[in-house]
């Protein structure tokens, strides 16, 4: 799933900012939430009574876990610990000792779930998108004109749509927002097709840009500073 994006490069001039991707679709059962939670984070589990919001928590943590561990190149799990913010972000607990601060952006969907760890130094934020035909239209509603002609670029306007969707919930996470304030000032003003990836930016936060990817009727979107430069496999 997303194979390009095992390697992740972010750097600006010769400055490499440390990051890693992980995904995670495994069914989480009880020798997987051993193996990767705390007897203090497995009680926090037991209180999640909604089955598939249980789900989503344990393969978001599960996959952010995994991206912290590429990160620290560590091997135990359960040195981590992710708490919840205020705005409902995940909050990074660990005795390791860095000279950066780490941050994880988590987003699940449809039984997939993905976890960016980062440097604090660098806003950055991720989503993921199941391609729903029977979405479409209710988000169809929710472009600006503009918008709804930018889409016409994509391989399809299925694809276009749920583009513009996850990038639009991958900003919304990087200013710890969520999107809770109007969806028209997430605005997205262009877009450009490349052989593998989808890249845009944003009409009210110009500062940021947007790289996503389709495959597996997904939609994925990393968004980072405009500045900086991203590399994948």
């Amino acid at each position: 799933m997303f194979s390009q994006l095992t390697k992740l490069y972010i750097h600006l001039g010769g400055i490499n900012y440390p990051c890693a991707l992980e995904f995670c679709n495994d069914s989480p059962d009880e020798v997987i939430v051993q193996k990767y939670f705390s007897s203090e984070e497995q009680k926090d589990i037991s209180l999640i009574d909604i089955p598939k919001r249980k789900n989503d928590y344990i393969q978001g943590r599960i996959a952010a876990k995994k991206a912290l561990q590429s990160l620290y190149k560590v091997n135990d799990p359960q040195i981590f610990n992710i708490k919840t913010g205020v705005f409902g972000q995940p909050i990074v607990l660990s005795p390791l000792k860095q000279n950066f601060v780490t941050e994880v952006s988590i987003t699940h969907s449809h039984g997939v779930a993905a976890a960016l760890a980062f440097t604090n130094e660098i806003p950055m934020g991720i989503d993921i998108e199941k391609i729903d035909p029977i979405k479409i239209n209710n988000i169809k509603n929710r472009l600006s004109k503009q918008e709804y002609e930018i889409i016409s670029a994509a391989p399809s306007i299925e694809e276009g749509i749920f583009t513009l969707w996850s990038a639009k919930e991958a900003l919304s996470k990087a200013l710890l927002t969520g999107l809770n304030a109007s969806f028209f000032l997430y605005e997205i003003n262009n877009l450009k097709i490349h052989d593998s990836y989808i890249e845009g930016s944003f009409l009210h936060f110009h500062q940021y840009k947007f790289i996503s990817f389709i495959g597996n009727g997904l939609a994925f979107s990393i968004v980072i500073p405009k500045n900086l430069a991203i590399k994948f496999n």
